[in-house]
């Protein structure tokens, strides 16, 4: 019998957390570009920021995703930012941070104006080389979807000149 293992999510009481050291040794790669980050953004000195990474660990966030693997996020990314899981590509939901604020109706129909303008140059570049194929079909349902949604929006706004 399975048990019922809850999805993702970011809270303030769970995750385990793991504390790494940069080395030129061990971790080339990311030792060179944090260098670089200290050096030429924070200021420090080369030597400064080799002595700060030979004494200070970056603290991760472990995630484990079933069936998919194991991946980790800086912790202090996860406290403050949106984090996606690299296997699906869906965001984790985040209980740090504040909730997002509903757009209002004038910004929401913004954003569906410049996504039916992505359609349209979509659905015109497949048009104009004849290949037109099923899978574009799926566009002009979202398209159609954008448009419903743009009038319900501009209901919400009430202005007959915008209508």
């Amino acid at each position: 019998m399975k048990e019922n293992i809850p999805p993702l999510r970011i809270t303030e009481q769970e995750g385990d957390t793991i504390e790494v050291y940069l080395t030129p040794d061990k971790t080339p790669e990311a030792y060179q570009r944090k260098i670089h980050e200290l050096v030429y953004l924070s200021g420090m000195s080369r030597e400064e920021a080799e002595n700060y990474l030979s004494i200070t660990p970056v603290p991760l966030e472990l995630f484990y995703d079933i069936d998919r693997g194991l991946f980790a996020v800086e912790s202090g990314a996860a406290e403050c930012c949106e984090v996606y899981n690299p296997f699906t590509g869906k965001e984790i939901p985040n209980e740090n941070l504040p909730p997002k604020e509903e757009p209002t109706p004038h910004i929401r129909l913004d954003t569906l104006t410049n996504e039916l303008t992505e359609l349209e140059y979509k659905l015109r570049e497949v048009w104009e080389i004849g290949e037109f194929a099923r899978a574009d079909d799926g566009r002009i349902d979202e398209a159609r979807n954008c448009i419903e949604d743009a009038l319900s929006q501009l209901q919400c706004i009430g202005d007959p000149e915008e209508d």
